[in-house]
């Protein structure tokens, strides 16, 4: 049993890696609570990330974000 549940994580972990090639990146996270991700590519800098999770198996949480990185922000940095 034990055996195919490292053959299992193994292979999810080699999909996950194929997926972060892409425009689009799906996850899963398990442990206190369940997490799934999705992630869509805007440009080389910017993109949208959207989870649904069950905090501690109690409920439903939803929620998104935008990480927008400007021309500005570089200038600032370096």
């Amino acid at each position: 049993m034990k055996k195919i549940l490292l053959v299992f994580v193994c292979s999810l972990f080699a999909f996950e890696t194929v997926l972060a090639q892409e425009k689009n990146a799906v996850g899963l996270r398990l442990g206190d609570g369940v997490e799934f991700l999705y992630q869509r590519d805007l440009s080389s800098r910017n993109f949208l990330q959207f989870t649904l999770a069950t905090p501690h198996f109690e409920g439903l949480s939803v929620t998104g974000c935008l990480l927008y990185t400007s021309d500005a922000a570089d200038d600032l940095i370096g």
